[in-house]
């Protein structure tokens, strides 16, 4: 295809090294029909494309040129890292599938092996349907055995295939049994029973630990835009009165301004644009909702899953629902008692 040759031509740009540990991910995420650099090539196309797009956007709302430089470097590099982090959610829920599966995999080779199959034969009768994924994976490990490849290699390339530690250590313990000559029927049942153990001890620290997501959720999407809803609407509030003071008074409003009671420069610029204390308490709180909500949805991925990779997709709705909450309590404190202040 045309457009793939030009994202082709597009990765040139980026090194051999990194095109190399994306082929590893587009590997472990199960894609069939994507290469390495058409991917890193549309990654880039995409990001530019988005980035001149916010550059041109910007533009229309401030003539500031840091702002208007800053914002499209920003979507440039958050692009970058959508697309990677999309990769690594999509290998390690390929690998959880597989995960899930491999104790019952491992049980059907032992009992194979007990029927007096061997081990390449035993490995090939486990490639059943309901595996998913990894009825594939066990069909790749059985096309390289039966073609000359040792069975050793074949799972350690197995290995490389799927993004989990779980099924590395599997791997490593089965190729040093082979490697000792050791009865590999009852070391495959010890294996899957201690995956089995494992996998119940994650399951018994995620239903403990609830109680801290439940709170860790409900702090950040809404007590914290609600107090800081409170904070900005009470410092509008003082400064609607404070101007209603000094319009009923003889004092030079000039002079107030100056001596920095209703404004403050920006950025300490002497001589620049000022900002009303209120407008600096709004800016304060919508990068304090942002950075509480990003932080709180990478802490509620560790604890669920032990990875932070999932925060990636629980902070864009951890910002809106907060950022919702945020603006509606907002206005429903305005409607509700701002007229009695003004």
């Amino acid at each position: 295809m045309a457009f793939e040759f030009v994202y082709e031509k597009l990765s040139a740009l980026i090194p051999q090294k990194i095109i190399g540990s994306i082929a590893q991910l587009i590997n472990q995420g199960g894609f069939k029909r994507i290469t390495p650099r058409a991917y890193v090539g549309f990654t880039l196309f995409f990001a530019i494309s988005l980035s001149l797009l916010s550059f041109f956007t910007v533009q229309f709302y401030t003539q500031d040129a840091s702002i208007s430089a800053g914002i499209p470097i920003s979507v440039f590099f958050l692009c970058i890292a959508f697309f990677y982090f999309l990769l690594l959610a999509t290998a390690d829920a390929r690998a959880n599938e597989i995960e899930q599966v491999l104790p019952h995999a491992l049980q059907i080779i032992s009992t194979n092996i007990r029927a007096g199959m061997t081990l390449e034969n035993a490995v090939w009768g486990a490639a059943l349907p309901e595996f998913g994924a990894f009825r594939e994976e066990i069909q790749k490990v059985s096309a390289d055995s039966f073609g000359g490849v040792p069975i050793t290699i074949a799972l350690q390339r197995l290995n490389e295939r799927v993004r989990s530690p779980i099924l590395g250590r599997a791997v490593k313990l089965i190729v040093e049994g082979i490697s000792l000559g050791g009865e590999m029927s009852s070391l495959l049942e010890n294996v899957a029973s201690d995956i089995r153990t494992l996998q119940k001890l994650k399951q018994e620290i995620i239903t403990s630990t609830t109680t801290y997501s439940i709170f860790i959720v409900f702090a950040a999407i809404i007590i914290s835009p609600l107090l800081f809803s409170v904070s900005v609407f009470y410092a509008e509030m003082n400064e609607n009165v404070f101007q209603k003071k000094i319009s009923a008074s003889n004092i030079d409003q000039s002079m107030v301004q100056q001596a920095g009671f209703v404004s403050v420069p920006l950025i300490g610029l002497s001589g620049g644009p000022s900002a009303s204390l209120n407008g600096i308490e709004m800016l304060f709180a919508l990068a304090s909702i942002v950075i509480t909500s990003i932080s709180s949805a990478f802490i509620l991925a560790l604890i669920q899953s032990g990875t932070l990779v999932k925060g990636v997709f629980y902070a864009p709705l951890f910002l809106l629902v907060s950022m919702a909450v945020f603006f509606l309590s907002s206005s429903m404190l305005r409607a509700i008692l701002l007229p009695a202040f003004t």
